[in-house]
């Protein structure tokens, strides 16, 4: 499969005109997948040496996640053409049918709900702790402050974090609800560079023992502030 490679085949998109829209819509997903480094801020309590481990996880982890993502989507480009790239609901089993066969092809749906799982029991941990924190300081019911007798887990907020993920599948499809969840954490993330910003200002000698640079914040700041105009414009053709 690999003899025919198709990397270099511009032709299937010499007829294409995207717009900004749709450049900006083809990206969600990819933001979507790259969403997991943010995750090491909900559990930096739970952290021993914070200032030193936290810079080392997110260098680390996201060099590591950019490398296979790259090489993955090098692997589909050179075995498939983009014609089957386009018609295909599922690359990775298509490409596994063509490279190792129908064996290896029914295999991989299950590689990929083993990766779901995974994923999904990172977001289970590190959202919980957001609803922990918050009932703490008395923005929510008080009981997803609780944590279980014997290993301390904030076992009422991960529940109630399940509930609602549960119910959100009943709503709308899943491109809707990975737009919306792109466009909350936007605006999530907005609020939260524009609060460590007026904190630097009225708590200057506060201890912070890992302080990003102000650029790179502000910067941060007008990512997002793009990221959620553009994709509340999308998410209006769902109305």
């Amino acid at each position: 499969s690999f003899r025919g490679n198709h990397i270099w085949d511009t032709q299937p998109y010499s007829d294409t005109h995207p717009s900004v829209g749709d450049l900006a819509a083809a990206t969600y997903s990819a933001i979507y997948c790259y969403s997991g480094w943010n995750c090491i801020n909900c559990v930096a309590e739970e952290i021993k040496n914070p200032g030193r481990n936290i810079p080392i996880a997110i260098a680390v982890s996201v060099i590591i996640t950019v490398i296979t993502y790259l090489l993955v989507n090098l692997a589909f480009f050179v075995v498939l053409d983009a014609q089957t790239i386009a018609s295909t609901d599922a690359v990775a089993v298509t490409f596994a049918r063509a490279t190792w066969g129908r064996g290896m092809g029914a295999v991989m749906p299950l590689v990929i709900a083993l990766t779901v799982f995974g994923s999904t029991c990172v977001d289970v941990l590190a959202s919980s702790r957001i609803f922990f924190a918050a009932s703490r300081e008395g923005h929510l019911a008080r009981f997803m402050s609780f944590v279980h007798v014997e290993n301390s887990v904030p076992l009422a907020a991960v529940v109630a974090r399940c509930i609602l993920s549960l119910t959100l599948t009943l709503v709308g499809s899943v491109h809707f609800l990975i737009e919306v969840s792109i466009l909350l954490g936007n605006v999530w993330e907005a609020v939260s560079v524009v609060s460590l910003l007026l904190l630097r200002r009225s708590m200057r000698d506060a201890p912070r023992p890992y302080r990003v640079p102000t650029v790179i914040a502000v910067l941060r700041l007008l990512v997002c502030v793009v990221l959620a105009g553009v994709t509340l414009v999308q998410v209006r053709r769902y109305a």
